[in-house]
């Protein structure tokens, strides 16, 4: 008997292949959607900790302005866990003629990831960051310099040799390096040189490495940062002593020789005394012996004119001497007022630039994970219960018979696991195939762009495989199991007839005669016939639904990444390129540029951007743009260049004297509004707090649009320009080229090059739409073709009535596929509603923190959502209506009794 049932599953299936591959299909989609973004993340991360280990990170990196001695380091060094510490000389310089500007380092073997070219071993040589390759080549040569007193050497060398360029794990972005205090603040590339090219004494960084009790953990993961933090503290708390420790000895040794000088002032001052008496004594007699009171004898040698000479002499030298002594004690006065307490910046590992910013951004994938599988595993949930229930109901007399001849029940029941269970593996090895395989590529391609990791390595997680197992064996055997166990339990003589018809009843729309009796005979058939097979037109409302806000959720995704090049480059920026000067470039330099700029007839708006900083509640730090325009003319203003339009009332708003204007992504993220205070802080963590005025809308980083006079309150009471907008209506290449020529300018980037940067960064989003896209027209084809098929098998009588009526098969299709338009139409809305939340929840996640999306055309979105389903759903009933065309008509007219 074993072997008879083995048989028929095998027939079943191949009598039912579509069915069988449609619950296949439906869990292939689950599970590579949920191993897929469940494991991209980890993947991606799992790169990231592996580069940081090979590239020996270290974890802490302390930077002090007043210096750092090995008597210092020899006490952070005994802190426990503290395995290495590391002094080293880091500066930033401007490089010529580029004007970009450069953190040199101190190289250290094994901390780079070197991409061509070798290592620097003289004190001429440098390796450079590999995103300067743009800029130079090797063998070129780089000279730096200062952006602080002109007579400041930092280096013994006046040119460097380019031997190298490299990565380096303090930089996983492509393009951020950070915050710079000098030229417009921002930082745009990296270098490093051996410990012997400085020409400055001492040391100002101090790398820390920890001990591998904590270094073993991921620094990605959850232990780690609370390891980390409890370290800082341990080292902050050391290096506050140390600089307690630093101001008492400097007011010890100030008040010590206050106190010698004041004692050398008070001798002088009594010798001064001395000799004024001395003097006095000698007037004295000298009168005295001139009046005759005394004889001349009682003139001593110390008397004489020459006695009195030397005394005078030696009354100007103590003048003198005073004089020096109280200036320097009034120099050592004027020390303890402008004395400033040195200061130190201690940040982690996971404070540099990009790396919780990667982090954020990778494990927003996660989140994906948790809800766009639910829906696969949902409709193949009801897929199987519509599948294995009308199996059942088809061999209703076979089931009958087999019980009666004495098969036990599981035996039977087993032959319906085991379709459900088959048909799932199947669909499970694909989806694992692809989730393991497919979607991390695709993903990883997503952010592949915008990092510096060369390879990613694909990692198995075998947890999510099992997980994902569990849920498609709950999806296809056992929920399905509850629906129709009872029928097999049911007794053999019960079985064994048709099962009796559903009782007729009233429909809600019947007691509304008004509406009921407008209604055409086959509109009524078909509103009746959606409530007599509720199973089947719930699984029909659930599936479209369920594709409806995939194709929601896609075409959202593909809308709002279309619309945010136009958003930003053609609503928001105005301006045609950005020319940035040279830190250093003189008057005469500039006067020559500005000449050039007006004979081509440039519109041109002169700015003053710096990068600063802001503390989210996470404590992580978010860079910022700052924008000062210049202009005095109200003729040439911001608004002309950069539209700033109130992101709450969409009006476009002027930038006052006294204004504070911050991006909508920026203020969302520091949950701020208008009228708050925003908090900020430079390179030299000098800190600002200014009263916002109005929010605006912005798409692509983060901006603070600052008028001249709050710039000049808080910050800076002197400005100057360092960037300037420019508008043109035509621009050649050699117009471009004289401009570069110029020695004030250091760069300039046109709008294309902007618009550019960003499709690349889109291009990869675009391919996980797609993907989106396709998943949800395959689940619609899935649901459709098989409740069509189901209704077609169920209803083959009545179709054969409505031929014997006189219907032609067009007319027969669509008596059938009646009550699915209906229900299908209804559901396109309820679909499309409800897609709009979990389209803005993936997106949300979606969204990379200097990113804004534009909200989304909603008439466009529903078009073409609803245009790809009824596509899908027109193609169905054409396939369809072949299959009608080819049935039985007369011998399914014959009694089934």
């Amino acid at each position: 008997m074993r072997q008879i049932l083995r048989q028929d599953l095998l027939r079943e299936i191949r009598n039912s292949f579509m069915r069988f591959i449609s619950i296949a299909a439906l869990i292939a989609l689950g599970t590579s959607f949920f191993v897929g973004l469940k494991s991209a993340a980890p993947n991606i991360l799992t790169t990231g900790s592996q580069y940081l280990e090979k590239y020996q990170f270290y974890d802490m990196r302390l930077v002090s302005t007043s210096g750092l001695t090995e008597e210092q380091v020899e006490e952070i060094q005994e802190l426990d866990h503290v395995e290495k510490s590391t002094l080293k000389k880091v500066v930033h310089q401007v490089m010529e003629p580029s004007g970009l500007i450069a953190e040199v380092d101190t190289y250290e073997k094994g901390q780079y990831e070197i991409s061509s070219g070798r290592a620097p071993k003289k004190a001429n040589e440098i390796l450079l960051d590999e995103k300067a390759g743009q800029y130079f080549k090797l063998g070129d040569s780089v000279r730096f310099k200062s952006s602080k007193a002109a007579e400041e050497d930092y280096f013994k060398e006046a040119e460097f040799k380019v031997v190298g360029f490299a990565n380096s794990y303090r930089y996983l972005s492509k393009d951020a390096r950070g915050n710079t205090s000098i030229g417009n603040g921002e930082l745009n590339l990296f270098a490093a040189v051996v410990s012997s090219a400085f020409a400055i004494e001492g040391y100002n960084v101090l790398d820390i490495q920890l001990t591998e009790s904590i270094r073993e953990n991921d620094p990605f993961g959850e232990r780690y940062p609370k390891k980390l933090e409890e370290m800082k503290k341990a080292v902050q708390q050391t290096r506050d002593e140390q600089q307690e420790e630093m101001n008492r000895s400097f007011e010890e040794e100030l008040s010590k020789n206050e106190k010698e000088l004041e004692g050398k002032i008070q001798e002088t001052k009594d010798l001064r005394i001395q000799l004024d008496d001395q003097v006095e004594q000698y007037h004295l007699m000298t009168s005295q012996i001139a009046e005759g009171a005394l004889p001349v004898q009682m003139e001593t040698p110390q008397h004489s004119d020459s006695g009195i000479e030397e005394l005078t002499n030696q009354q100007a030298k103590a003048a003198e001497t005073t004089s020096t002594l109280e200036k320097e004690l009034e120099a050592l006065t004027d020390m303890r007022e402008s004395y400033k307490e040195p200061t130190y910046e201690l940040r982690g590992i996971d404070q540099t630039v990009t790396f919780s910013s990667f982090k954020e951004n990778i494990e927003s994938l996660d989140a994906l994970g948790n809800i766009l599988p639910i829906i696969f595993y949902f409709v193949a949930c009801f897929i199987t219960v519509s599948i294995i229930t009308r199996m059942i109901e088809q061999e209703r007399k076979q089931i009958g018979t087999l019980k009666a001849l004495g098969v036990k029940s599981n035996l039977i029941i087993r032959k319906y696991m085991m379709y459900s269970l088959l048909s799932g593996s199947f669909g499970l090895i694909l989806g694992i195939l692809g989730g393991v395989f497919l979607f991390p590529s695709l993903l990883i391609g997503l952010y592949s762009p915008l990092y510096i990791f060369a390879g990613y390595k694909l990692i198995i997680y075998w947890p999510l495989l099992w997980l994902a197992g569990g849920a498609s064996l709950l999806s296809i055997i056992f929920i399905p199991y509850l629906f129709y166990r009872q029928t097999l339990i049911s007794p053999a003589i019960q079985l064994m007839r048709s099962k009796p018809p559903i009782k007729g009843k009233k429909i809600l729309i019947e007691r509304f005669p008004f509406i009921w009796e407008r209604c055409s005979f086959s509109t009524k058939m078909g509103l009746r016939n959606i409530f007599r097979y509720k199973l089947r037109m719930l699984l029909l409302f659930t599936g479209i639904v369920g594709c409806m806000v995939l194709l929601v959720t896609g075409y959202g995704a593909r809308n709002v990444v279309s619309q945010l090049q136009e958003s930003q480059f053609d609503k928001v920026l105005n301006y045609d390129m950005v020319t940035v000067f040279h830190t250093n470039a003189e008057d005469a330099e500039l006067k020559s540029y500005h000449e050039l700029m007006k004979n081509k007839n440039l519109s041109t708006l002169e700015t003053n951007q710096e990068n600063w900083e802001a503390t989210l509640k996470n404590g992580r730090n978010l860079q910022i743009n700052m924008v000062v325009p210049l202009s005095e003319n109200p003729e040439n203003r911001l608004d002309q260049y950069i539209q700033l339009l109130d992101s709450s009332s969409k009006h476009p708003m002027r930038l006052g004297r006294k204004d504070v204007f911050i991006t909508k992504k920026l203020a969302q993220m520091l949950d701020v509004e208008v009228n708050d205070q925003l908090k900020i802080k430079n390179s030299e963590n000098e800190k600002i707090s200014v009263t916002i005025t109005r929010v605006v809308d912005n798409y692509y980083r983060h901006y603070v649009y600052l008028g001249t006079d709050i710039y000049k309150e808080q910050i800076s009471k002197e400005i100057s320009s360092n960037m300037e907008l420019v508008k043109y209506e035509h621009l050649t290449k050699k117009d471009k080229e004289e401009m570069l020529e110029t020695k004030a300018l250091a760069s300039l980037t046109t709008k294309a090059q902007m618009i550019e940067k960003m499709e690349e960064m889109t291009k990869q989003l675009n391919r996980l739409i797609i993907v989106v896209i396709a998943a949800a027209v395959i689940l619609g084809l899935v649901v459709i073709y098989n409740l069509a098929y189901i209704n077609i098998l169920e209803r083959k009588q009545e179709l054969s009535i409505v031929y014997a009526m006189g219907y032609r098969p067009i007319g027969q299709t669509f008596h059938i596929f009646r009550e699915m338009i209906i229900l299908g139409i209804f559901s396109l809305f309820t679909g499309y509603y409800l897609g709009f939340p979990v389209y803005r929840l993936i997106m949300k996640q979606l969204e990379l923190e200097f990113i804004k999306f534009p909200e989304p055309t909603q008439s466009t979105i529903f078009l073409q959502s609803a245009s790809t389903l009824l596509l899908t759903f027109s193609i169905l009933i054409v396939v369809m209506h072949y299959r009608i065309k080819q049935l039985d008509t007369l011998g399914d007219l014959k009694d089934r009794e």
